[in-house]
């Protein structure tokens, strides 16, 4: 059974969506926008110095983590927006052993094409 987490530490709103396009009327134009499908309250994890260490150097060097209360409809097709921020989801890392578990959510910067 995972530790459980005060839910005070639940102080993060994430918002989980896609991107769609959206017509602008002042230009006429389709532009890309992030369109929220859910939100939940998130707690961030931090990462040992050791741990940061170990990421130095690979893509997730600059990624962040976040716990959930576990979620299904959470996954890797859906991006992740914090503090204005738009991440991508790495990975995730999911438990439903308990009907108090959580889902531990790596979080990269989202990269415009």
């Amino acid at each position: 059974m995972a530790k459980r987490i005060p839910v005070s530490q639940f102080n993060k709103r994430v918002e989980f969506g896609t991107i769609q396009s959206v017509y602008n009327r002042a230009s006429g134009t389709n532009v890309p926008s992030f369109a929220s499908q859910m939100a939940l309250w998130a707690k961030q994890q931090r990462r040992s110095l050791n741990n940061q260490y170990k990421l130095m150097g690979t893509e997730l060097q600059d990624s962040i983590v976040v716990i959930i209360r576990h979620n299904d409809a959470v996954n890797r097709s859906l991006l992740a927006k914090m503090n204005g921020t738009l991440y991508d989801i790495a990975d995730i890392s999911p438990d439903d052993s308990d009907y108090m578990s959580y889902d531990y959510l790596t979080l990269s910067e989202h990269k415009k094409v």
